[in-house]
């Protein structure tokens, strides 16, 4: 269950050793070199385990760990110290505070609209062809699993893709509305953004 959730973090990223391709004859890895960014923040409970974790909102950085990373604690509030000790998070940079309680239609749509004004997109518009809409719980039919409740955020039912927010870990996700009743997952992937650069 979602605890907190910081959806626009300012942070820089980088000083990473660069994944992927290396140059010929290299001893190591080159270093990324550090820029700014905008991160989602979330601690949540799994388990009985409070989980820090941190997503980029440029899909391109989610493979540096200083943009991408997720960090086990004893307790909340040692999850909290932590975030506020990493990004600054105080307690007024916390969006969501549910600390527990499930979030409401209304901490959804403050925690997407804050994403969608950080990267000045009008809340009076669509987005990539996806309606803004008020956020609602929808029954999504997960393959090999149970229907499973998840926040609709972005599309309608007659849209052939929607986002939802999984307030579960504070993730969001695609899924498709193409000949069925209910919207089919298609998968999850980290912060709104990083979910809307992969549509």
């Amino acid at each position: 269950m979602i605890l907190r959730q910081a959806p626009v973090v300012e942070t820089i990223v980088g000083m990473d050793s660069a994944r992927g391709w290396l140059p010929r004859n290299a001893a190591k890895p080159l270093i990324e070199s550090p820029i700014p960014a905008l991160i989602d923040v979330r601690v949540f409970e799994e388990n009985g385990t409070v989980i820090l974790s941190w997503r980029p909102h440029d899909s391109s950085l989610s493979q540096l760990p200083s943009a991408t990373a997720s960090e086990t604690h004893d307790s909340k509030d040692a999850a909290i110290d932590r975030a506020g000790r990493l990004f600054g998070i105080g307690d007024a940079g916390w969006v969501f505070r549910g600390d527990g309680a499930a979030p409401t239609s209304d901490d959804v749509a403050q925690l997407r609209d804050r994403a969608l004004v950080a990267h000045h997109v009008d809340l009076a518009l669509a987005i990539e062809g996806l309606a803004i809409v008020r956020p609602r719980l929808v029954n999504f039919h997960v393959p090999g699993s149970e229907p499973s409740p998840l926040w609709l955020v972005l599309g309608e039912s007659d849209d052939d893709y929607v986002i939802f927010y999984d307030a579960h870990d504070g993730s969001y996700g695609l899924a498709s509305f193409a000949d069925h009743q209910r919207p089919v997952y298609i998968g999850e992937y980290g912060s709104l953004w990083e979910t809307i650069e992969g549509m």
